[in-house]
């Protein structure tokens, strides 16, 4: 009998108990179960960190999330950069394997010319990284900006082929090209010993961008991110020509000649650039804190150039070419300036390795990845942007693209 008044009391007990546990799970939003509450000394809370989706998701939160519900999560991140610099149209001369005056049997025959050129040579240079962002708490935004800073330089060196008559066997290919026009009697000639060149790049670039990072299944992880790159690329070239001989070099069928001298061409393109830029990381997750990511971003940047060059010739005798207006010892200088303006598009391909953890009771994050990209500046390379008489207002080369190869390593700490 007494068994019987007790059983009221068991029910009772029992719809009690499951309102409340159903009341707790309601409070829980998301369809993934939250971590149990971690107690720290004068502290105990709920972390905010994403767990794995248990079936195939999308759009579900999965960026790095630290601390208690509702904490703003700040991080930092710093990389070491290991780039190289190449560009395109940067030939500093050709060279003549067949000498110049054993080329014809006489006048009136053209001279043949058999070489090959002489590109500047490109090293890796060192550089850095260092960005900061937070996750915003607005539906798991990201905002997130960075700097980067790379700058180095190169030298080239080449006494081309050798000659058995000791006549000049290298083309050059920056000498401006009124130096060498005949029918202004300026005619340096083509025709030099050795060529060096020292070629220097810096660039600097901001980005800022706002991001959301979600799955895509259970295993990939997507970052896609809008905003905006500001970039300085600072360009120098100094290429040095110099013709030895005690007499000027002619080839038999007049074509072709030089004079004893030594030219110098100085180069410099500054630019500055903003504009959109925009961009996907993909992460595959492989368990234990390892993934493998490749990402690709790309901008169109308004681009606006300082362009200045300065070629300076310093025959040392006249004695072949008499109808030269030249004077030995005395020094010819042309200088031109330019300020072009224009729209230019950039590319960035990155693909790596990565390792991720939380720690101090999901209150930290560490991760460290190693990544090596590819990007290609279109139309960047603004040298010999100079006329003349037979193409006014043209280039005489045309623009060439930069590319930038090389490793990144990267630390980033949440907190």
């Amino acid at each position: 009998m007494k068994s019987v008044k007790t059983i009221p009391w068991m029910v009772a007990s029992l719809l009690a108990t499951t309102s409340i546990f159903g009341q707790n799970q309601k409070d829980q939003s998301g369809c993934c179960v939250p971590p149990p509450p971690v107690c720290k000394p004068a502290k105990c809370c709920v972390t905010q960190v994403p767990q794995e989706p248990r079936v195939c998701a999308y759009n579900a939160p999965a960026e790095i999330n630290v601390g208690c519900q509702c904490d703003i999560d700040i991080f930092v991140t710093a990389s070491f950069l290991y780039w190289q610099v190449l560009q395109d149209n940067m030939t500093i001369g050709l060279t003549d394997n067949i000498p110049v005056g054993l080329t014809a049997a006489g006048a009136g025959t053209e001279a043949s010319i058999q070489g090959n050129f002489i590109e500047s040579k490109f090293h890796f240079k060192p550089g850095f990284k260092v960005g900061a962002g937070l996750n915003l708490q607005i539906d798991d935004w990201w905002a997130f900006a960075e700097y980067t800073r790379v700058h180095g330089d190169t030298d080239t060196h080449s006494n081309g082929p050798k000659s058995p008559t000791n006549d000049p066997t290298i083309f050059a290919t920056f000498i401006h090209p009124f130096l060498t026009q005949a029918s202004f009697n300026l005619g340096a000639g083509q025709l030099f010993h050795t060529v060096k060149s020292s070629y220097r790049s810096n660039l600097d670039f901001v980005d800022a961008e706002l991001g959301r990072t979600y799955y895509v299944g259970r295993r990939l992880i997507f970052h896609s991110s809008w905003g905006a790159r500001a970039a300085w690329i600072l360009q120098n070239i100094h290429v040095t020509y110099d013709n030895i001989s005690a007499a000027g070099t002619v080839d038999p069928s007049l074509l072709i000649g030089s004079l004893p001298s030594t030219v110098n061409v100085i180069q410099r393109s500054r630019s500055w650039a903003v504009g959109p830029r925009a961009g996907l990381t993909m992460d595959w997750m492989l368990g234990c804190g390892f993934r493998f990511f490749g990402s690709g971003y790309g901008d169109v940047l308004y681009t606006k150039y300082k362009l200045q060059d300065k070629t300076t010739l310093l025959p040392k005798t006249v004695g072949v070419n008499t109808a030269t207006a030249l004077v030995a010892g005395r020094s010819v200088s042309i200088i031109t300036k330019d300020r072009p303006r224009g729209l230019r598009a950039h590319l960035d391909m990155e693909m790596g390795l990565g390792w991720g953890t939380y720690f101090d009771n999901y209150m930290w994050h560490f991760d460290l990845s190693a990544a090596y990209g590819w990007q290609v500046f279109f139309d960047q390379n603004m040298f010999r942007h100079y006329t003349t008489s037979s193409m006014v207002a043209s280039n005489v080369v045309p623009n060439g693209n930069l590319y930038v190869q090389g490793l990144t390593v990267t630390a980033r700490i949440d907190f």
